[in-house]
């Protein structure tokens, strides 16, 4: 299966901006540019659980 970058994006709702596995809004863009459209295949996965740089966040609405 193709996916963008070829790797799993972090779903889990983390501060870390850091962190490589973190979608934002400039990998949503890139991913759209790549594809052609908003329908790009993009993989996530939760990698909290034992990630020694999982910092959760403070409430929902918390800007990354």
């Amino acid at each position: 299966m193709i996916c963008f970058k070829d790797m799993s994006f972090c779903s889990a709702k983390c501060s870390n901006q850091d962190c490589f596995r973190q979608f934002t809004t400039k990998e949503r863009e890139e991913a759209i540019k790549w594809w052609g459209n908003e329908n790009a295949p993009v993989a996530f996965m939760d990698f909290s659980s034992g990630c020694p740089k999982y910092i959760p966040m403070e409430n929902d609405n918390e800007i990354l």
